[in-house]
């Protein structure tokens, strides 16, 4: 163990887990932001046209 955190230190990177999924992670915590920016500026549609089908 302190092989690994003197190597992570010298070489200034961080520690990734390859078992955790950190894009899904960081996508469920910036989803309600995003979303509620998309319906700030009229990107999101809103329930009515998304239940239209042609």
């Amino acid at each position: 163990m302190i092989r690994l955190i003197f190597l992570l230190l010298t070489r200034k990177v961080a520690y990734h887990d390859p078992q955790i999924d950190y894009q899904a992670i960081g996508a469920k915590k910036n989803a309600p932001r995003w979303i509620k920016q998309l319906k700030a500026i009229g990107q999101w549609p809103d329930e009515a046209s998304a239940s239209v089908t042609t």
